[in-house]
Order: structure tokens, then sequence, then C-alpha cells
């Protein structure tokens, strides 16, 4: 995860402290150097309103910006989104995650109810009662016919997204 999407998922609080000196070793790792970056990284068992402060800073050391909400919600969105068209997730674990990390942090977004029916018919195809009534065969083809929706829908909201960066474009 690259340091820009890192920041979208600190800014939704979706970063566990304990993770903090991991990461801010994984950004020393591949070149980013900081005064905090180096402190946190060195960090055993960090107290998480001191790790917090330490990533926050290290950000503003780098020039990385912390993005809007809106903005952290988007990253997010198109990063998960581009795993499941990529493969780098099953569009069942993508979708999930967008469920999981987004949808829960909006208040009646419609944006997101496609993924909730389609988790919830492929969990329902997982069950173990109807894996016995229809047999694993048919459960599989459905899950796989869900995981293709999902992924359709997923490059929907891919262009979606594409579509509104555009239109933003010039617009401030």
């Amino acid at each position: 995860m690259d340091a820009k999407l890192t920041s979208a998922f600190f800014s939704l609080d979706l970063l566990k402290t304990d993770d903090l000196p991991n990461i801010a070793i994984g950004f020393l790792e591949n070149g980013l150097e900081s005064y905090s970056l180096a402190i946190l990284a060195g960090e055993k068992e960090p107290n998480p309103f001191e790790a917090r402060s330490l990533f926050k800073k290290a950000l503003i050391e780098l020039d990385i910006s912390i993005p809007t909400y809106d903005d952290a919600i988007r990253d997010i969105v198109q990063y998960y989104c581009q795993t499941i068209i990529s493969g780098n997730k099953t569009p069942y674990e993508g979708a999930k995650s967008i469920l999981d990390d987004v949808y829960k942090k909006l208040e009646d977004d419609k944006e997101f109810l496609t993924f909730i029916g389609l988790i919830s018919e492929f969990d329902d195809f997982s069950d173990d009662i109807r894996l016995d009534y229809y047999g694993e065969e048919y459960c599989k083809n459905i899950r796989s016919g869900v995981e293709e929706k999902i992924k359709q829908e997923a490059q929907r909201i891919l262009e979606s997204l594409w579509l509104q960066d555009s239109n933003n474009v010039g617009h401030s």
C-alpha cells in the first residue's frame, strides 16, 4: 500500500495503532525518511495517542497530505475496486472490505447496496443447509456468478469515480 493510500486509511481511522510502527518501518524501507517516522518505527508497544500523533507528524514531514473524509472514502473505494478487478483480492473479499471499511462510515449512502445484496447471496450459498439441499456444484456455480456480478459492480464504481474526477478537473 502506498503512502497516499495509507494516509487515506489513517484519515478514516482504519489503521490499528499496533500496526503503525510496522507501517513506519515499511515507509523507511521504501526510502521515505522523517524524524517522527524513525521514532515511530522504533516503538515496540506504542501508546495509541503518541503513535497516532507521531504518524500524523511523519506524514506532514514527508509532505503527504491527509485527505479529506470524502477524498479518503473515494481513494479507499477505488483501491478495493482495483484489487477486485486485478484479482489481488477475491471479489467477495474486496466487496466485504468495502462494506467493512467504507459503508459502515457512511450514512444513508445507497452506492454500495448492490455489494450488500451480493455478499448476502454469496453467504447464503456458502451455508451448510443450502450446500446440503442444492449440492456443492450448484452452490459453487451460484457463488461464481455472484463474484462475476461483484466484478461488474466494481468496474461500474471505478468508471463512475473516473467520471467524477474528470468532471472536477479545473474546478475548485
